[in-house]
């Protein structure tokens, strides 16, 4: 490979420095150790090595307890990715239950219900070209 061929593989690979990184919620809390190391032991984060996740379920954030009094819970989603996404998919107690094609886009906003039950949980994954991806921490319902 050239330089320039092997920095755009590394690019397109997700191979490079703080790659991938972990994103915490702090809910408005300032930047310090503290609050990262607590918003990191709740569960109030995601991984990713492109698209930035902004999903909540009632205001409630990943790693959070939420209710779903009629066996549905409903995602307020906001998701960027720079290089593009392919795939939105929610993920329930370890299957996938829904997939949204977002080939073609560089963000997907809109609500998303899904059916729960007790004890379960429920994840978000974006996926793109090259291997892009972002993963949250669940949402565990009540």
């Amino acid at each position: 490979y050239t330089l320039s061929e092997y920095y755009n593989l590394c690019r397109y690979m997700g191979k490079y420095c703080g790659n991938p990184t972990t994103y915490v919620h702090l809910n408005g809390e300032d930047l310090n150790q503290e609050n990262v190391l607590d918003a990191l032991r709740n569960g109030h984060s995601f991984i990713s090595n492109g698209p930035i996740l902004n999903c909540s379920i009632d205001g409630a954030v990943y790693g959070d307890h939420v209710t779903a009094a009629d066996g549905t819970v409903t995602i307020s989603a906001d998701i960027f990715c720079r290089d593009g996404l392919e795939t939105l998919r929610i993920v329930r107690n370890g299957e996938i239950v829904q997939t949204f094609d977002c080939a073609g886009t560089t963000d997907y906003v809109g609500e998303i219900t899904v059916e729960v039950a007790s004890q379960d949980w429920i994840l978000i994954e974006a996926l793109g070209d090259w291997g892009i991806y972002a993963i949250s921490n669940p949402f565990l319902i009540d």
